[in-house]
């Protein structure tokens, strides 16, 4: 059931906090977050998120996937969750992180990136339609 939120948002008066190490994906973060506000437990008050911890985009799964299929009968055998490329940008210091978030800049700054991924992407002959992807990542989060 929990993927992002640590499971000691469970367990009254506990602090929780997804730390800057990690790589947040915000669509599972969010239907996780419904999850747990359905057994009545107030997130707002028990999980904290860095903002230092960088954004798994729709872009990262794009790549994820583009890189598997690439490998043919040589795949490892991955998640195709984005998590691979999202720490790639973090560490080439390229990756948008939830601070971004709030920042007047973010689109532009998600535009800038993601015309990268998409010649990355070309490089692959990767022509699947991602907006459905990009559409529920820019639907407005809200916990």
């Amino acid at each position: 059931m929990l993927h992002q939120i640590p499971s000691g948002v469970f367990h009254k008066n506990k602090v929780n906090l997804i730390g800057n190490g990690v790589v947040l994906d915000p669509l599972t973060l969010k239907r996780e977050c419904d999850t747990v506000a359905s057994f009545g437990v107030d997130l707002k008050k028990t999980l904290f998120i860095a903002e230092r911890a960088h954004l798994i985009l729709p872009t990262h799964r794009a790549l994820d996937k583009a890189a598997e299929v690439s490998k043919g009968t040589q795949k490892i055998g991955s998640t195709l969750k984005g998590i691979g490329p999202t720490y790639m940008d973090k560490t080439g210091r390229n990756g948008l992180r939830v601070g971004d978030l709030l920042d007047k800049n973010f689109t532009t700054a998600y535009i800038k990136l993601r015309l990268k991924h998409q010649k990355l992407l070309d490089n692959y002959s990767f022509n699947e339609d991602i907006s459905a992807w990009e559409e529920e990542f820019s639907k407005p989060l809200s916990f």
